[in-house]
């Protein structure tokens, strides 16, 4: 699942490499080209409409983070380098504050706490019960008694 929805996006965006700019096309280095080639499905065959704009484009998720890479690493200057790095960054932030609150250790044995909790409760109502020896073991024992001594 994971190669197909690459090898596909390699597809959608050798397919929209070829219809853009060969200046800009020219800053990708041959070894990325080289690799989307590579990975690219032979079964998958791309209909895109290139009269409209990109953001109108019917593609793939996996197809815009690679041109979002290509555009962060090839085709935009430093200034925009790095505001896109902030970003990432603090999205990357934000994602590790999701996934902190989400397997929060604490927050995690709080029903089990609560469990344990409520069963010590259900315990505590059990009354203690009187043992008394039947009639025939305090025979036994009065009669092993005497042969004690």
């Amino acid at each position: 699942m994971f190669e197909l929805e690459y090898s596909e996006a390699a597809v959608e965006v050798l397919d929209i490499l070829e219809h853009t700019n060969k200046k800009d096309v020219e800053k990708i280095p041959l070894s990325f080209i080289k690799y989307l080639v590579n990975i690219a499905s032979l079964n998958y065959k791309v209909k895109l409409d290139h009269s409209k704009p990109i953001n109108e484009l019917n593609i793939t998720k996996k197809t815009k983070e690679i041109l979002g890479a290509i555009y962060i690493k090839w085709w935009s200057n430093e200034k925009e380098q790095e505001i896109y790095k902030q970003q990432i960054k603090k999205y990357d932030e934000i994602q590790q504050e999701k996934l902190r609150e989400k397997y929060n250790y604490e927050k995690i044995f709080e029903k089990r706490k609560e469990k344990i909790i409520d069963e010590n409760k259900q315990n505590e109502t059990v009354a203690m019960i009187k043992y008394e020896e039947n009639i025939f073991k305090k025979i036994i024992n009065k009669i092993l008694s005497i042969f004690k001594k």
